[in-house]
């Protein structure tokens, strides 16, 4: 079976953080100009508290392969995570199950590349943790290693979730025997080999051998496979 395949981007849109009421912010009035032009009103959120820092948090759902703002503390900057975890489940809402053992990552950076680095619960979130005002903490359940074997997890932890979206490629695949003619999509990531790719789009066929697939790259231009 021939299969032809076009690779096009997908961008993903920004969601706007939702307002917390609990840091709310407060209106400012700029100063004065040449001129007398009112300067546009400015906001700006209340000083954070001495001995205490302003964390934003994430969290990752590893089953249901989702990342999603939760909310921001205040937080005792001396103070470990395992001390704050109560506060943190009850910002965290139904998203997490009770009982669930949690792991902390620090979303760093997402281009040119992804650094997302594991944090330890119980280290101090300044003096050892470098943690400071505005930093990402993103929180997850810990998935069980059986579950990741069989398949049942594709991505167990926040920085693997994170680079595949990074590396993300949807794909559209045709029939070759009808260039142009969508047949469905996948996503995929640009650092899979080509017997990654035959063999996701085996699964998603429902061929046996993936080495029966042959790919065939898309001409813009007359629509159908080079």
């Amino acid at each position: 079976e021939h299969v032809a395949a076009t690779w096009v981007a997908e961008l993903a849109s920004a969601t706007p953080c939702p307002d917390n009421d609990d840091f709310p912010a407060r209106a400012v009035s700029g100063g004065g100009g040449g001129g007398g032009n009112d300067v546009p009103t400015a906001f700006l959120a209340p000083p954070v508290p001495a001995g205490h820092i302003l964390l934003f948090f994430k969290i990752y759902d590893p089953r249901a392969e989702t990342l999603r703002f939760l909310g921001h503390l205040l937080l005792d900057q001396e103070s470990r995570m395992v001390d704050n975890l109560e506060t943190v489940i009850r910002l965290a809402g139904p998203l997490l199950l009770a009982g669930e053992e949690l792991a902390m990552f620090e979303e760093i950076k997402f281009e040119p590349d992804v650094f997302c680095e594991k944090k330890d619960l119980r280290n101090p979130l300044k003096s050892s943790l470098q943690l400071g005002d505005g930093d990402i903490i993103c929180i997850q359940p810990v998935i069980p290693q059986a579950e990741v074997d069989k398949g049942k997890v594709r991505f167990g932890t926040t920085k693997e979730f994170m680079e595949f979206l990074h590396d993300r490629q949807r794909v559209i695949f045709r029939d070759i025997s009808t260039p142009r003619e969508d047949k469905f999509t996948l996503d995929l990531s640009k650092i899979m080999s080509y017997d990654a790719v035959t063999a996701a789009l085996a699964a998603a066929l429902g061929v046996a051998d993936s080495s029966a697939l042959r790919l065939s790259t898309h001409n813009s231009y007359t629509l159908g496979p080079k």
